[in-house]
């Protein structure tokens, strides 16, 4: 047997590999191909969520001390039967690394994917900012030799492409000596067609726009995702007096908005499709990407896309006009950008976005992905002399 762990929940509506196994179990048919994944129904409520919230602020040496000793003894990793199971696909170091703690003998083929930007020490660290600033190093050095570790002991590692190895290789020097004993396999990743549920027309009057190009953003507020350099252009191209309007969803944190009637913050919403739909063009200006599944969903929509010139977003360059790069963390670059596009007539929007459909139907529909999943764990089957299911 197969099995797909992840010590977390699953929400189509999130990033990361909470939506992305979300929408695969959904749409991958395998009876030995088995989902491992946390109940919903064993969240806390807000009100002792808060209590724990406090008690690991004012008890932070006691908090720090139990994720680093005893993490390993996670009740979640003992519903496993080890004994049916062939390989196991992780989908973060940390699953990965605190399995090997609990199973330290074990013979099973460990496949790794890890879904953040950036090294996922880096990102996991920044859910904990209540702790003091020696805590917090402690807490970071235990992250990054999770990841260091986890990534060694991959027997093999599944990336969307090449291109999406970037940031790993930016962000950790080691990197390519980690991964070496590793086997590395690309599955781009899919996504189903993202719906709307209102018109452009019910979006644009709800939120008083009127004859205005519209930039449209979806995703974290913060500088990795670039949304800061968003802020630095509209401030630039307001200045020069072009017409645009931001179209912004998204918790509006770590960073806020612009106090500006041109610039709306939806907040977060269920309903991304009604906001991107409403627009001319979506903007993703990531400093550092992976493969970013918004942009996979705004194809699906037939949207053209302004993305920086990294990281997975390279793989959208050369096969459709429709995504257009800009020089990553260029300002100049990015203004010059959207003025491009802001100059195209309707008809020219239009064959862009019919360029970006055309691309998702061909290469990045969740069935596709569930498809090429299955076909790349035969072959690491094939490649151990394991009877494929």
């Amino acid at each position: 047997m197969h099995v797909i762990l992840f010590n977390g929940f699953l929400d189509e509506r999130k990033g990361g590999p909470s939506g992305y196994l979300a929408k695969l179990k959904n749409n991958l048919n395998e009876n030995n191909i088995k989902f491992v994944y946390k109940n919903k129904n064993n969240k806390s409520n807000n009100f002792l969520g808060s209590v724990k919230s406090h008690a690991k602020k004012f008890l932070q040496n006691i908090y720090l001390n139990k994720i680093i000793k005893n993490i390993e003894y996670d009740n979640f990793y003992n519903q496993l039967d080890l004994k049916n199971i062939k390989s196991i696909h992780f989908h973060s170091t940390l699953d990965l690394y605190t399995f090997n703690k609990m199973f330290p003998d074990n013979k099973i083929i460990k496949i790794l994917t890890s879904h953040s930007p950036e090294i996922p020490a880096n990102e996991r660290i920044n859910s904990f900012n209540f702790l003091n600033n020696n805590n917090r190093n402690k807490l970071y050095k235990y992250f990054l030799e999770v990841d260091k570790v986890a990534f060694k002991l991959s027997d093999y590692i599944i990336f969307p492409s090449k291109n999406s190895m970037e940031p790993y290789y930016n962000s950790l020097a080691d990197f390519s000596t980690l991964i070496k004993g590793s086997k590395i396999k690309y599955l781009y990743t899919g996504t189903p067609k993202l719906n709307f549920f209102e018109s452009k027309e019910k979006v644009l009057d709800r939120y008083n726009i009127k004859n205005s190009f519209i930039v449209s953003y979806v995703g974290r507020h913060n500088t990795i995702k670039g949304y800061d350099l968003i802020k630095k252009a509209a401030k630039i191209l307001w200045n020069d007096n072009y017409n645009i309007t931001f179209l912004i969803a998204g918790k509006e944190e770590p960073i806020k908005g612009l106090e500006d009637k041109r610039w709306i913050e939806v907040g977060w919403t269920r309903d991304p499709g009604s906001i991107i739909n409403a627009s001319d063009v979506f903007l993703l200006p990531n400093r550092q990407t992976y493969f970013d599944l918004i942009l996979l969903e705004v194809l699906s929509l037939a949207k053209p896309v302004i993305a920086s010139d990294t990281g997975g977003n390279k793989d959208f360059f050369g096969k459709t006009k429709g995504v257009i790069p800009f020089k990553p963390d260029n300002i100049e670059d990015l203004v010059k950008t959207i003025i491009r596009v802001y100059n195209l007539n309707n008809s020219e929007l239009e064959n862009l976005g019919k360029e970006n459909y055309n691309l998702y139907n061909r290469l990045f529909t969740i069935e596709k992905m569930s498809d090429n999943y299955k076909k790349v764990i035969e072959e690491i089957y094939k490649e151990n002399n394991i009877e494929v299911f």
